[in-house]
C-alpha cells in the first residue's frame, strides 16, 4: 500500500488508523514531498494535512525550501478540516517575508469561516504573523480585541492560549 492509497482508505475518523498511516510512511525519504503534493488533491488533502501537522507536532521541522512551499499551497485548501491542520500546524512555522501575502490571504479566509474551530485557530495565526512581522501588529490587537467580546467562549480561550508567548502577553 502506496502513502496516497493509505490516506484514499482512511475513512477520516479513526485517529489510530491515520496513526498508523504516520508510523509506516513517515520515515520513508519522499514522505514530505508526497504530503505537500497530497495536500493539494481534495481527495486527500484531510490525511495528508493531518499527517503534516502530526510530523511537525513531533518537533520535525520543514526545510526553507518547503516552508516556502508550505505556504504557497495554504489556499488551496478546500476542506474545513484541512484548513484546521495546516492553521495548526502555523504556530510552529515561522512565515518567511517572501509568503506574508499569502499566510495573511489563508488566515483572513479562515478568519471568515463558519466553523469555529477554524476560526479560533485562524485568529492564532493572524498573532503569529504579527509576532513575526509587526505591520500587522496593530490589526492583530484589533482583531483579538473584537474576538474578545463577539466569538464563543471556546474560541475566546484558544485565542488566549494562543496570545499567550506573543507580542500581546499581558494584554489579555
Amino acid at each position: 500500500m502506496s502513502l496516497k492509497n493509505g490516506i484514499l482508505k482512511w475513512d477520516g475518523k479513526s485517529k489510530d488508523e491515520i496513526e498508523n498511516i504516520y508510523e509506516r510512511f513517515s520515515v520513508d525519504s519522499d514522505f514530505l514531498p508526497m504530503l505537500f503534493e497530497l495536500s493539494r488533491n481534495e481527495d486527500s488533502e484531510t490525511g495528508a494535512t493531518w499527517l503534516l501537522k502530526k510530523y511537525i507536532e513531533m518537533g520535525n521541522t520543514l526545510s526553507v525550501r518547503l516552508t516556502e512551499e508550505f505556504y504557497s499551497f495554504l489556499h488551496k485548501a478546500i476542506k474545513w478540516e484541512a484548513k484546521l491542520h495546516l492553521l495548526q500546524c502555523i504556530p510552529r512555522i515561522t512565515i518567511p517575508g517572501s509568503r506574508k501575502r499569502e499566510a495573511d490571504e489563508f488566515i483572513r479566509n479562515c478568519l471568515a469561516s463558519k466553523n469555529r474551530f477554524v476560526r479560533a485557530w485562524a485568529y492564532g495565526g493572524f498573532c503569529k504573523l504579527a509576532d513575526e512581522h509587526p505591520e500587522y501588529r496593530d490589526e492583530a490587537r484589533q482583531l483579538v480585541n473584537f474576538a474578545m467580546t463577539e466569538e464563543s467562549a471556546s474560541v475566546k480561550a484558544r485565542i488566549q492560549n494562543a496570545v499567550a508567548g506573543g507580542f500581546l502577553k499581558g494584554e489579555l
